[in-house]
Order: structure tokens, then C-alpha cells, then sequence
């Protein structure tokens, strides 16, 4: 009898823990981030991704874009990243500045808006 009370009070914990879980946003600037043509919102209810979706993702994103600074702006043919340089430099601002929101150049990848090749080099 223990153990079934046991498995029925755990299903009971994780259906009100889902439940009661807060939604979450975290690509695409918190605008649902629409793949395929369709949206799932906060509720987990399917959508089709309007025109007036994806306007104001476009807005949302010419925001970032035009508030970039330095580096941020230059336009180059290519833009070349290391990811472990990327972490070394998140690691280093984060052990310096304790509390403090990345800087635009470690958040935004340097300016990467698109990647057309990957390269391992071990």
C-alpha cells in the first residue's frame, strides 16, 4: 500500500508543480518565436503566425539593431567567432562584474546575423 500511495502522491506533486510552472519567453525578443508557420502561446495553444506577427518582430528586432553600438554597427562580409573565446570573454566579464548584464558585443555574438559555414577545429 506504501508504494502505490508513494507513486499516486508523486503524480499528484508534478501535475500541480505543471500546473502552477510560469511561462517562460526567451528567443526571438519574447515574441513567441513562430517556426513553421505557427505560434504556441504562454497557454500552449497553437496559432498561425500572422502578418502582424511577424511585423512586429521586425520591429522588436530593428529596436536591438539600432540601438547597437561600436563593433555592432561596422557591416563586414564575414564575421568570424570562436565559441571559446566567446565563453572565455562571458566568463571574464561575469567574474568582473558580478551582477551586471553583458555587454551588446558578448550578447549579440559580435553583430552575427546569420552563420553560412561551422568549423571545428579540435
Amino acid at each position: 500500500m506504501t508504494g502505490r500511495w508513494s507513486a499516486w502522491s508523486l503524480m499528484v506533486a508534478i501535475l500541480v508543480g505543471l500546473g502552477v510552472a510560469a511561462p517562460v519567453r526567451a528567443q526571438f525578443f519574447g515574441r513567441g518565436g513562430a517556426v513553421g508557420g505557427i505560434v504556441i502561446d504562454a497557454n500552449g495553444r497553437f496559432r498561425q503566425w500572422t502578418d502582424a506577427d511577424r511585423a512586429e518582430m521586425v520591429r522588436a528586432f530593428r529596436r536591438v539593431v539600432d540601438g547597437a553600438e561600436g563593433e555592432l554597427q561596422r557591416q563586414v562580409p564575414v564575421r568570424r567567432i570562436s565559441l571559446r573565446g566567446l565563453e572565455a570573454a562571458c566568463r571574464d566579464f561575469v567574474t568582473a562584474h558580478p551582477g551586471e548584464t553583458l555587454p551588446d558585443e558578448l550578447l549579440y555574438l559580435g553583430g552575427l546575423v546569420g552563420i553560412d559555414y561551422v568549423i571545428a577545429d579540435p
